[in-house]
Order: C-alpha cells, then structure tokens, then sequence
C-alpha cells in the first residue's frame, strides 16, 4: 500500500459540477482540476488544498457532503465495472474492498461483521503524526464526509432504495464543526466527530439488498459488455453449438470480471471437467488461451475507449498481475501500445 494518500483523478468531474453549480470561480483549485483525469493519481494533500481553497471561498458546513451530491459511478473510473457482476449489495462492498487501491491508495480498508450489523472502516497510517494540528484535521474530516458520503451514494444508486440504505452510524475523524445539523439531517444518523479512523455502519440485512442495474449508466454498459463477448466469438461459424459457446463465453467472462479466467474456472462453473472442456473445445477447432485472448482483447477496446479507465484500472479488470503484462499481450494481438489505440480511436 502506498504511504502517501492519492485518489483516482476522475473524481474532477464531480468538483467541476459542483464549481458550475455553485458559480464557484477559485482559479487556484480550478487550476488543481484542470489537470486531473483517469491516468493519474490525486494526492490527498493536493485534494486537501482544493478543499480547503473551495471551503475558504465558500464557507459553510458539510462541504464534503454538498461536492458528493454531484457523484455519479462514472467519475469514480472503474466503479460502474466493478459493478456488473454482482447480485447484491454485499458483493458490491467485496467487489469495492478488492479493488479500493485503485480508486483511495493510501488508505487501508477494513469491513468487520457483528451479530446484525457491518462496519466498513478506512484508515490512514500517518494520521495521529497531524492529529493536533485542528487547521489541517478540518480538511481530513471534509475529505472523510466526502468520501464515505460518495460510498453511501454509490450503494443508494445501485439499488434505487435509497431509504433501505441508511446508516447506523458514521464516524469522522477532526473536530466537531459548530453546526452539525447538515450531517445528521443528510446521513439520517448519529455522527461522532474527532474519531481515530472515518468508518460506516449499516444493518447487516441492508447488505443483502438485490442490486438494480436498470438505469442508463448501467444499461449501456451491459449493452457494450454484451457486443464485446458476441464479437469475441463468431457463433455463426458453429450453429449447432451456439448454446455452449454463449455458456462458455458467458463463464470465461464472468472468470475475468472474479479475477480467474482459468481452464479450472470456467470447467468448475460449467460443471464439466477440464478434459471434457478441452476436448468440446478441440472438437469445434477452438482453443481456451485463444478465446481467453479474444475476450479480453473485445473487453480492452471497450475499456479504452472510456476515457475514464487508466490502464492500470483495465488492466485489474482484465485478470492481468500488472499492468505491463497488459501492455505486452494488447500490442501482441493488435501491433498497437494500449496509450497508441486509445489515441487512434480519440
């Protein structure tokens, strides 16, 4: 885990809208998310000082809070992804644990269950060395309220029962600000303030919510996802094995969103062992690494042209160890670098 802090540079969207809205002209912080973007990397002393540039322009309490009105899974890079395998709410937080590093690095995540409740913590190592200075611990606190508001956001807007996801309890580290009303009446539970690490409690039952997908966002992914997997396999050239190929493809793909695109997966899933697998295979003239490369490579053109994917997030979403072994195999398979395809198809 990185030492120091950063978070994923799509997060500018949200703070250019809530600027705009709020007819907010501060050319330091403007200046700060002008170069934000999804290849790179926010420090979070850096986000501190937009903050704290947009607080001292706009003085009221709950800033965090306001800016994450304005969240949307698209300003969080790979999020929306991360997304569509899952069923329900708790495998939503999964998902999120497994790949937070890529959107908050720095912090350490930490999801602990009790008898009827989860508690989802984040902390930051370095945090007691400044925990007396009260003018830098306000800044921590906003960035807290930020983000652990986006994360509820990010939950509501999965399942479209924005009453059935409310809180327990939240914690936030920084002194208690003067008027805390805005907190309780926009989280709809207790708040502690001046707490050692920033953490959310829901009711365990929440957690088990079914996860809604029909909405734009959502729906136009699925629909990309979905033509990336038929162009990854003709199925006119086999019509009397259209059933097993979209099966096998439907299982190859949900291996790669899990992290395992193996032969061992996908015969698992498809309750068939590898031998029989490989030789269903063989017999229609396919072979498994060959149609792992062609899903993948479908996928990774669809990714790169979100232009709110870095290539280490699509590089995650691909099942890849690093980001260079996505490098070698995309320009294997196209002749072209990832940053020269993306820029071919801009």
């Amino acid at each position: 885990m990185n030492t120091r802090p950063t978070v994923n540079g799509s997060i500018a969207g949200m703070f250019r809208d809530y600027m705009a809205v709020n007819h907010l002209d501060n050319s330091l912080s403007a200046a700060y998310i002008s170069n934000w973007n999804a290849e790179s990397r926010v420090g979070i002393l850096e986000l501190g000082m937009c903050l704290k540039l947009i607080q001292e322009k706009h003085p009221e309490s709950g800033l965090g809070i306001k800016i994450s009105h304005y969240f949307q899974p698209i300003y969080s890079g790979l999020l929306g992804y991360l997304i569509l395998p899952c069923q329900t709410l708790n495998d939503a937080v999964v998902q999120f644990k497994k790949f937070y590093a890529l959107m908050w690095d720095g912090f350490s995540i930490d999801i602990t269950e009790e008898v009827d409740s989860i508690n989802i913590s984040w902390s930051v190592p370095w945090l007691d060395k400044i925990s007396n200075n009260q003018d830098v611990m306000e800044v921590v606190r906003i960035g807290y309220e930020l983000g652990i508001s986006c994360f509820i956001k990010m939950l509501q807007q999965l399942t479209n029962e924005h009453d059935l996801i409310t809180p327990i309890s939240i914690n936030l580290p920084g002194i208690q600000p003067s008027n805390t009303l805005i907190y309780t009446t926009s989280f709809n539970c207790p708040v502690f303030f001046d707490c050692k690490d920033g953490a959310v409690r829901f009711k365990k039952a929440s957690l088990s919510v079914p996860i809604n997908l029909n909405n734009t966002f959502f729906v136009e992914l699925l629909d990309r996802q979905a033509a990336a997997y038929l162009e990854s396999i003709n199925i006119e050239k086999n019509p009397r094995s259209n059933e097993f190929l979209l099966t096998f493809q439907k299982v190859l793909g949900k291996g790669i969103e899990v992290g395992h695109p193996t032969l061992d997966y996908v015969a698992k899933q498809m309750s068939i062992s590898k031998s029989t697998l490989k030789n269903r295979l063989f017999a229609q003239g396919l072979n498994f690494q060959i149609l792992l490369d062609k899903v993948r490579l479908e996928l990774a053109k669809m990714y790169l042209e979100d232009q709110h994917l870095s290539l280490t997030e699509i590089s995650s979403l691909l099942a890849f160890s690093e980001q260079s072994a996505f490098n070698r195999f995309f320009k294997r398979v196209t002749g072209l670098s990832p940053l020269k395809y993306r820029a071919t198809f801009i």
